[in-house]
């Protein structure tokens, strides 16, 4: 009779945990709409704090990247199975340079991988990042 008493239990535990996790989706482009607050080490030491500001309409996911008093806008934004793929192109020293940021939303953080290339050497570094609250407009 006990073992019966367990079996019944663990099949209710295992029920409860399935709905659960039958419940959590990946992100929509929706969940990324915002002003983001990112961090990175690109491997010099220095700490380096940018932030990615997503936007969407009608066509899709927009967005734009400020470094201290570098502004540029994301070549290629989008949302692919709950991970969030934007590449930046610009210049450095008047050489082409490249980065392609890589990271999964969970709620108002993110965290990641980007993969860079610049003067045919290429590298990653992690990042990660914080949404700000949204502002309300009065």
């Amino acid at each position: 009779m006990r073992n019966n008493n367990i079996n019944v239990s663990m099949l209710a535990l295992i029920t409860v945990v399935g709905l659960f996790a039958g419940t959590v989706r990946p992100a929509e482009e929706k969940d990324v709409v915002g002003t983001w607050k990112l961090k990175y080490d690109p491997g010099n030491g220095e700490t380096r704090e940018p932030v990615l500001k997503i936007t969407r309409d009608k066509a899709g996911l927009k967005a734009e990247f400020t470094d201290g008093d570098n502004k540029l806008t994301v070549k290629e934004i989008r949302l692919k199975e709950g991970e969030l793929h934007f590449k930046l192109e610009g210049e450095h020293n008047g050489e082409a340079v490249s980065v392609v940021y890589k990271g999964k939303p969970e709620g108002d953080s993110i965290k990641g991988v980007a993969e860079w290339d610049y003067q045919g050497k290429t590298g990653t570094f992690e990042f990660e990042g914080k949404r700000e609250p949204a502002t309300r407009k009065e």
